[in-house]
């Protein structure tokens, strides 16, 4: 991959060492985007549409995106914070200029700038922690594959942006691969982002967990609190309406066990009180502190 990308894309072979937290962008993490997926159902053809500090979003997804894609999202996205140099429409060389328009920008979006880097599959399974075998190849290759099928586009006062999450080249053993995020998480990464501890992230077993647990981290400030009902909770993880009573009470059941999950973590605090639909969630995140979290939450 030829060094000077535009401004100047930082091709570097990914050093193994483990990232502890990703900074997102807060209007992909509240959007309910990613879901659960019962095994072998996974939706085609999602059309989602959410607003975020006066912008309208809407995202179109070739196939429903489960908690393993979003790792997969949050674990580039923490590579890129480190080690990503910027991508643009200038961008010089061919590399550059494939991913650039594999990101198929438009409207406002030809103008921003995105963010790239080289590294490959092995290192990113190594971040992710799962294994090197060949399902792990093929399931992070199946995950890239559908986040680079995702349109997000935003619009408000006149102002229209739409691109690809990501646009991406492996060579053929992944000893190599080339990753491009758009500009919305490029912007993240140094501007208004939330914070997902991936540390927090790994100890955390089912993937309504792990979904909840993002969707908190956007939903909550560090270091205060936030009460939910137990339903309205559910369908920011699960994006729609049950169908009837007998799929709401499952969800509420998996949610309940799911936050009981995350109250294990450190710092993390959650009481519950009422029963079914009645149900209310108070939870308390904690402060962060030097890239640690602090036991004690101010609230």
């Amino acid at each position: 991959m030829p060094a000077n990308q535009g401004r100047k894309i930082v091709s570097l072979v990914a050093k193994y060492k483990k990232e502890t937290f990703a900074r997102h962008d807060p209007a992909v993490a509240l959007a309910s985007l990613f879901r659960p997926v019962t095994k072998g159902r996974r939706p085609l053809g999602v059309i989602f549409e959410s607003s975020h500090a006066g912008q309208s979003m809407k995202f179109k997804c070739m196939e429903g995106l489960d908690s393993r894609d979003q790792s997969v999202l949050l674990t580039l996205i923490s590579m890129l914070g480190i080690e990503g140099g910027t991508l643009n429409s200038e961008s010089n060389g061919d590399a550059g200029r494939l991913l650039w328009s594999d990101l198929k920008p438009e409207g406002n979006a030809t103008e921003s700038n995105a963010i790239a880097l080289t590294t490959s599959l092995y290192a990113v399974l190594n971040q992710l922690d799962w294994p090197t075998n060949g399902k792990g190849y093929q399931r992070l290759r199946d995950c890239i594959e559908r986040l680079s099928d995702v349109r997000c586009h935003a619009k408000a006062n006149g102002w229209q942006w739409s691109m690809q999450f990501l646009s991406y080249a492996v060579n053929d053993d992944g000893t190599a691969i080339n990753i491009a995020l758009n500009s919305r998480f490029a912007a993240a990464l140094s501007g208004q982002h939330i914070r997902v501890s991936l540390d927090e992230r790994k100890l955390l077993n089912s993937d309504v967990a792990q979904l909840t647990h993002a969707y908190l981290s956007a939903a909550i400030n560090a270091g205060n609190k936030l009460a939910f009902m137990i339903d309205g909770l559910a369908l920011k993880i699960w994006g729609v309406e049950p169908q009837n009573p007998s799929t709401q009470r499952s969800r509420r059941s998996m949610l309940v066990k799911a936050l009981e999950e995350i109250s294990g973590l450190h710092g993390w605090i959650v009481e519950m009180e009422g029963r079914g639909e009645t149900t209310k969630a108070t939870i308390k995140r904690p402060r962060i502190i030097d890239n640690k979290v602090d036991s004690e939450v101010s609230t």
